[in-house]
């Protein structure tokens, strides 16, 4: 199987999956750069971003970029499937346990993962949050299996969970060089 180093082999990969194929594993077929990810990428002082790759019917993929310290909020997926590659920098992922009914939510696990590193998670297995937890920026790719608009985040503030509305800092759908 042949590596894929640029967003558009990697889209094309993805839209003609067949056989043995799955989702996780053309992802893993993924050898990116930072370099590669350069003209997609866009940042915030405040809060990191999100870019958006590509998006269709089966799937979209969106590429984080987080400054230090930088994380996002306690979240799920709209029943949807999320795997993730770490490009660049150091990510902590925080998993939960929560029950939307009494507003409550437990953390069951923290881990660290390094470039080369996938995470998956479905909704199924609760809810998480991604923290920049090194001291450089931070690129993560994100591979999402049916695209959703809609999806729970737990509201730190005021304890409970609250209906969110996906949105971009950038779109690059249509536009992949």
């Amino acid at each position: 199987m042949e590596t894929i180093n640029t967003i558009p082999k990697l889209v094309k990969a993805l839209e003609s999956i067949s056989g043995y194929e799955t989702w996780g594993s053309v992802l893993k077929r993924a050898n990116l750069t930072p370099e590669a990810l350069s003209p997609y990428c866009s940042w915030n002082e405040v809060h990191h971003t999100r870019n958006l790759l590509h998006k269709c019917g089966d799937f979209e993929l969106l590429l984080a970029c987080s400054e230090p310290g930088q994380k996002t909020s306690i979240h799920n997926y709209g029943h949807e499937q999320d795997w993730a590659l770490i490009i660049a920098g150091e990510m902590t992922e925080v998993r939960y346990l929560g029950s939307v009914h009494s507003g409550s939510l437990v953390e069951i696990s923290r881990s660290t993962l390094l470039p080369g590193s996938i995470t998956y998670i479905n909704d199924y297995q609760g809810m998480h949050q991604f923290i920049n937890s090194s001291n450089g920026r931070t690129l993560t790719l994100h591979l999402f299996v049916e695209p959703f608009n809609t999806f729970q985040r737990y509201n730190t503030a005021e304890e409970c969970f609250e209906n969110a509305t996906l949105g971009y800092d950038s779109d690059f759908n249509g536009k992949l060089q």
